[in-house]
């Protein structure tokens, strides 16, 4: 703990509740969706860590607006000039990722059951 005092910004003590919240809710998002694939999403044992993963990044938002000294200052999301571009940007990556998922699954599909892209494009 000294070295972090010696490293940290004066009079800040590190968040250990904040750090803690986020690293587990972290965690446990992607243990649901990295066992999803083999149990099936809404298999228990995906869907409740899921769902704790998600309770937990919650909690830590509302820890982190009353805490007196946050890990992570959340205040600066208030406003529109930077919660709008931050929604669009996580939107736009969203899509983007979902489309590229869907692409590499369908060519995926098409490899396992012996099929070419042109194959698999025209459906026979």
């Amino acid at each position: 703990m000294r070295l972090l005092d010696e490293v940290g910004l004066p009079g800040r003590a590190l968040d250990l509740t904040g750090c803690a919240l986020i690293a587990c809710g972290l965690a446990l998002l992607v243990f649901a969706c990295e066992r999803s694939s083999d149990w099936g999403f809404l298999d228990v044992g995906s869907l409740v860590p899921f769902i704790a993963g998600v309770l937990l990044l919650v909690v830590f938002v509302l820890v982190e607006v009353r805490t007196a000294e946050p890990w992570s200052d959340l205040s600066h999301l208030r406003g529109a000039r930077t919660s709008v571009p931050l929604a669009v940007t996580f939107l736009v990556g969203a899509v983007t990722l979902l489309g590229a998922a869907l692409a590499l699954m369908a060519a995926y599909a098409g490899r396992a059951r012996g099929r070419s892209a042109r194959q698999q494009e025209r459906g026979t």
